[in-house]
């Protein structure tokens, strides 16, 4: 059996979560802490 994943980790990705409920469900997502760490990476260099 395949290992579950660990929604609070992957929740916490995602600090608009910790005070908002996110119903949005079109192609525009929230920004993930390492999504948003990559982008920085990236106009940085």
């Amino acid at each position: 059996m395949a290992e579950q994943p660990d929604w609070g980790k992957i929740r916490n990705e995602f600090p608009t979560l910790s005070r908002k409920i996110y119903l949005n469900s079109c192609s525009l997502g929230l920004l993930s802490n390492s999504c948003k760490e990559a982008l920085h990476r990236f106009i940085d260099s």
